[in-house]
């Protein structure tokens, strides 16, 4: 059989691979003689990451056991999958000390806060209840921006419990959903105006403080055989009992240690002190191979941490400095114009509300007008009939003086038609005096009601005047916001008269002067100037975020004691117990690292024995 031609036995063959990041993937092929350092240097040149040293690649071996990709080796001869694509996984590999000061694309803070929050809700990082509950206000602010009553109806975290907080501590309180939701919900509103991206540095900042943030386990023994847990961080080594793994018992930071290795399962570490013995402890080979490269790999990054940053990390530092001043001073923008628009939203509906009152009040004046108008007619009405009855009094009052006469008259007739007549003389002079007096009060009832006409015609012509002060008013009002502007505008003609202005004076000058060096003067002053706002705008940032964070453990203190009582003591696990004693002692991760280092290496290591 004929063999084919040598070009064509050399081709290089191919394979796909599919490189799963935190949240998205890449697949794309890579050759078969490809080594894990090409492959991890072709991911992170897709992605832009830069700050490439916290990551490294991982994959599950034959056994459903985690590793880490090798870089000197070719991919195809490491225990990954023998499928296509090949699954492959992007994850931090190492932790910062401080990821507030040392993360610095947003790209890498947005990967480890992928990273953690897949952590904490997994319960791979231990997290108490209180905290769980502002890392998903956190984790809120990051995903959706601000708080608003819009987007936060009740129920709106319903569906979201489980995505926020570990299902360990959903079960441990006699809670309802609604329950949860208000208090995350509390903090949450609390986070307005905190850019998305600073919301996962500040949930980074949070978590960093959890005694399991960043620490790698491994399962050892002493030379008793008592089985420990080795823990592997950023600050150094630290050793556990079996049942604990938040209180170390010792503590070995990177800068007391002299070297570190093993040989089949005997692992051993040197220390700076002359005095103290190797620190030995026993593993299975394949473990203290882990250990030694989890080791040398914090260990360098330790070191370089606390050297002069390279040329290329400076100029990422400065960078990411300048686009969070820029990020400020917009934050600092967006909440100035949230303000205005606050302020306006509420001159608007105390106008609202007063023109409400003015229209009330001239609904009212015109009922009273109306009301005016009835009652001037109706007295004139009773003027009219008191007119008409005075005239019927005085006619009677002439006819009674008319028949008072004819009695007179025939006064002399007889006696008894005398006194008869003097009799009715009398009765009609009796009638006539009540004739008169009914006269003179009817006078008076007429000129009392001419006086309440006279009144009431008074009130008439107040009342047309109020309604027509109001009216004049309510026009006014209205004239006078016509010419407002919303606070988009007025930013915006603020805009463009500055703009204007800048360019008529630089135009003078240039016109005045004509020189080159009082233009670069002119802009080097400019320079200045705009650095001096900035370096402001950073000193209030963090002014601002130090009293968040003050505030923060004093609301964490305040929901830890608020909880308490509607904790269920039999769904407490071993972690739970311990964590509730160190914070009775008034323990943290850090003070426990300290105390756990006071003494020489010598007494750790004899301590470390007899565990």
């Amino acid at each position: 059989q004929q063999q084919p031609p040598r070009a064509q036995r050399a081709m290089p063959k191919t394979i796909d691979v599919v490189v799963v990041t935190m949240d998205s993937e890449i697949e794309f092929p890579i050759d078969a003689r490809s080594t894990g350092q090409t492959l991890f240097d072709t991911v992170v040149h897709t992605l832009g990451l830069r700050e490439s040293w916290y990551f490294d690649i991982a994959f599950d071996d034959s056994t459903g056991v985690q590793q880490w990709l090798r870089r000197g080796k070719k991919v195809v001869v490491q225990d990954v999958p023998r499928v296509q694509p090949v699954p492959l996984k992007l994850l931090a590999k190492y932790y910062p000390e401080d990821a507030g000061e040392e993360l610095i694309q947003a790209i890498t803070q947005h990967l480890f806060f992928l990273q953690v929050k897949e952590l904490v809700l997994s319960e791979t990082i231990f997290c108490s209840a209180e905290v769980a509950i502002f890392l998903a206000a956190y984790s809120l602010q990051a995903r959706f921006g601000d708080f608003t009553d819009e987007r936060c109806t009740p129920g709106f975290l319903s569906d979201r419990l489980l995505l926020l907080l570990p299902a360990r501590v959903l079960k441990q309180y006699q809670m309802t959903v609604q329950m949860w939701e208000d208090r995350i919900a509390s903090c949450y509103s609390d986070l307005v105006g905190l850019d998305p991206e600073d919301a996962e540095l500040e949930y980074l900042k949070l978590a960093q403080e959890l005694e399991m943030y960043g620490v790698n386990y491994f399962e050892i023994k002493n030379k008793k055989g008592t089985q420990l847990w080795l823990g592997v961080d950023a600050l150094g080594l630290n050793v556990y009992r079996w049942n604990d793994k938040l209180a170390p018992q010792i503590s070995f930071p990177w800068n007391e240690i002299k070297n570190i290795s093993y040989h089949e399962k005997k692992f051993t570490i040197s220390a700076m002190e002359d005095a103290a013995a190797d620190f030995v402890f026993f593993a299975e080979a394949s473990v203290n191979k882990h250990i030694l490269a989890c080791s040398v790999g914090n260990h360098e990054l330790y070191m370089r941490r606390r050297q002069l940053d390279p040329i290329e990390v400076q100029q990422m530092k400065a960078q990411a400095k300048e686009e969070r001043a820029k990020r400020a001073a917009y934050q600092i923008k967006l909440a100035r114009e949230r303000e205005m628009k606050e302020l306006a939203i509420k001159e608007k509906e105390r106008l609202a509300h007063k023109l409400e009152r003015l229209k009330k009040s001239a609904a009212q004046a015109q009922r009273e007008l109306v009301r005016s108008e009835e009652t001037a007619l109706l007295l004139s009405e009773k003027v009219e009939v008191a007119e008409v009855e005075t005239g019927l009094l005085l006619q009677r009052a002439r006819e009674t003086e008319e028949a008072y006469e004819a009695v007179r008259r025939q006064k002399a007739e007889t006696e008894a038609e005398k006194r008869a007549l003097e009799e009715q003389a009398h009765e009609a002079l009796d009638m006539l005096s009540q004739a008169r007096r009914d006269a003179e009060r009817q006078k008076e009832e007429a000129a009392a009601l001419m006086q309440q006409l006279a009144a009431a015609r008074l009130a008439e012509r107040e009342a047309k005047e109020q309604l027509l002060a109001l009216s004049t008013r309510s026009s006014l009002q209205g004239s006078t916001r016509a010419p407002s502007a919303t606070p988009s505008q007025t930013h915006s003609d603020d805009r463009d008269s500055s703009a204007g202005d800048h360019s008529g004076a630089s135009g003078g000058d240039a016109m005045a002067t004509g020189s080159g060096d009082d233009v670069h003067s002119a802009a080097l002053m400019q320079h200045v100037k705009n650095t001096s706002q900035i370096a402001s705008a950073l000193q209030a940032e963090t002014a601002a975020f130090n009293q968040k964070s003050r505030n923060i453990h004093k609301q964490l203190n305040s929901l830890r004691t608020e909880m308490t009582s509607l904790q269920k003591p039999e769904e407490l696990t071993q972690q739970d117990l311990t964590h509730q004693k160190m914070e009775e002692e008034g323990e943290t991760k850090f003070s426990t690292l300290q105390k756990i280092r006071s003494g020489s290496c010598k007494k750790r290591i004899a301590f470390f024995e007899e565990l």
